[in-house]
């Protein structure tokens, strides 16, 4: 639901991207201890490959798109 409400507030210009560097290894290995247990349970391995690569991006906005992602999937 808040993903939704950030689109909103997006695409009404009451949301501002912060675009900076984001260390997407950094980002995903968050990620994998997060959501590990929830996909263990469902009898999935969850697995991120380590990488060095870095995008510009609104880190917290990425982030909740690939939390989103990754419940998904695992739902």
């Amino acid at each position: 639901m808040s993903a939704l409400l950030d689109i909103s507030r997006l695409d009404a210009g009451k949301l501002e991207p912060e675009n900076r560097p984001v260390l997407l290894g950094e980002l995903m290995s968050q990620l994998e201890l997060a959501f590990e247990p929830m996909a263990r349970a469902k009898g999935l391995e969850l697995r991120v490959v380590p990488t060095r690569a870095l995008v510009h991006s609104d880190p917290r906005l990425l982030r909740r798109v690939l939390q989103n992602l990754l419940s998904n999937a695992i739902k």
